[in-house]
């Protein structure tokens, strides 16, 4: 009777011999499933209070709608106005670009010339300092800028930040002039603004007033005048 209550309590497998069919029986049984099983109480107990813990820490966790991302990407923006994008892609963009392909850590560079306009991308690898990566393009830019035609706006680089990127953009058309199009845009920009939630509004497009003044040269001299004076 003794022999028979141990056999029972430890299943009848901890003394089995090797050669006893039922031996690798014992090895067949996971324990902390078997444990899972015979206290199923404290488990269930345990896996709520896990669950109520994660949920505690997932509603305390800071969420941004848009979150800071650094993309290791530098463009670089130049204009020249009045220039055709086969003349922008000769005189601006291959210039610049022959001095941005002397950095080591460009992985890769994309640019775009249209009429009066060339754009340069850079991009690094992930790893990549971009405080760095900024300085470098800059050092280059400038060694480049010598080269360009002396009525280009100089070059600016810009940086690519995720927070700066518009979240909703409105198009305006109608049977009006650039210039109206223009005053209704500022006008709805005014409106936008006005919203505590936005925090910046930007108008593109239209056309900029301008006041051309033609000196006469002959009567700057009669006057004793030079063109500094006019100004």
């Amino acid at each position: 009777m003794t022999e028979r209550g141990h056999e029972h309590s430890d299943g009848g497998l901890q003394n089995l011999p090797k050669s006893d069919p039922r031996f690798a029986d014992r090895f067949k049984e996971f324990r902390l499933t078997s444990f899972a099983v015979d206290h199923r109480t404290s488990v269930v107990m345990l896996f709520f209070i896990i669950s109520f813990a994660g949920l505690l820490s997932y509603l305390g966790l800071p969420k941004e709608a848009q979150p800071e991302i650094e993309l290791p990407m530098i463009a670089v923006n130049t204009i020249y106005r009045g220039v055709s994008p086969a003349d922008i892609e000769t005189l601006v963009t291959r210039p610049i670009e022959e001095e941005l392909n002397t950095i080591s850590e460009v992985e890769e560079m994309t640019s775009t010339s249209v009429e009066g306009y060339s754009s340069i991308t850079v991009e690094f690898s992930v790893d990549t300092d971009l405080n760095e990566a900024l300085q470098q393009v800059r050092e280059k830019v400038d060694l480049a800028t010598p080269e360009l035609p002396s009525d280009t706006e100089d070059p600016s680089i810009l940086e690519f930040n995720v927070s700066e990127f518009p979240i909703m953009q409105v198009n305006l058309a109608g049977e009006y002039g650039l210039v109206r199009l223009k005053e209704l845009g500022e006008e709805i920009q005014d409106l936008f603004e006005q919203i505590p939630e936005i925090l910046r509004v930007d108008v593109r497009g239209g056309l900029e007033r301008e006041v051309k003044v033609e000196v006469d040269l002959g009567k700057l001299k009669f006057y004793g005048l030079a063109m500094e004076d006019v100004v």
